[in-house]
């Protein structure tokens, strides 16, 4: 796939990850729907540095947890940018809570945003693709596989999107090729940051090695923090392969491999 002149909608494009993979495509060509739920003035900003780039934007509001109006919603950005050729689901929400606590809501509002809604963009973009003869490309965003069950909602629903990246693969793979990546240690929480973080691997045996660094280094087993440019590098890739679909890219530093493997 030629990225230039196609049009991509990323979800959460406002902040952190989405905002970059957002400026990324831009970057190389491509016209951005910039898609939030709260954060208009961060998408805004967004919105603004893709126009600077010389590409067209549009930003869209929609809570993705309403389902029911989701079909709507993205039939009402295909008319508006004339087709989605590439679709980037990375909107989130890390909610705190653990097996004990978890309510059907909480559940059920974790599925609706990481797997239902993504179902139906994905189903509309397919039937597109179908009609006009073309194929596209869908990227979703996963996070680590490993147990996590302090976040029990945001964990089944990222895993749910990984079985529906693999089965969605196969069934659409004549219009769309659906693949993942898997982010590790990229950004620290509720940071907005968009500069390279240091990656510089702490002595082992160094009394100046703070805790932060010491945290990092534990992380995963090449014992750096990694940057939001290895993201949208392996995004860019995933788009470009033309050969590929249905894998996930862990882009963790090996935190997928288990760090038991390393004695971390």
């Amino acid at each position: 796939m030629e990225i230039a002149g196609k049009t991509a909608l990323v979800t959460g494009a406002g902040r952190r990850l989405g905002r970059f993979i957002a400026l990324s495509l831009a970057d190389r060509g491509a016209n951005v729907v910039v898609h939030y739920r709260n954060s208009r003035e961060q998408a805004m900003v967004a919105h603004q540095e893709i126009f600077a780039r010389g590409r067209r934007s549009w930003i869209s509001r929609h809570d993705l947890v309403e389902v029911e109006k989701t079909e709507s919603w993205f039939a009402d950005i295909e008319k508006k940018t004339g087709g989605i050729d590439i679709l980037i689901n990375s909107a989130s929400e890390y909610s705190r809570t653990d097996y004990e606590s978890m309510s059907a809501g909480d559940l059920g509002r974790s599925m609706n945003i990481h797997v239902q809604s993504p179902l139906i963009m994905i189903r509309a973009m397919s039937r597109s693709m179908r009609k006009s003869r073309q194929r596209g490309a869908v990227v979703n965003v996963l996070d680590s596989m490993l147990a996590d069950p302090r976040h029990a909602a945001y964990h089944l629903g990222k895993i749910a999107l990984n079985a529906l990246t693999r089965d969605l693969a196969v069934g659409m793979a004549r219009f769309l090729r659906i693949n993942a990546v898997t982010p590790g240690n990229i950004l620290p929480p509720n940071s907005e940051g968009m500069n390279r973080f240091d990656r510089a691997k702490p002595p082992l045996n160094s009394s100046a090695t703070s805790g932060a660094a010491r945290s990092v280094k534990a992380s995963n087993p090449l014992g750096i923090r990694g940057d939001p440019k290895d993201i949208s590098d392996a995004i860019i890739y995933l788009l470009r392969a033309d050969f590929v679909t249905g894998i996930v890219i862990h882009v963790d530093g090996g935190l997928h491999l288990g760090s038991g493997t390393y004695g971390l």
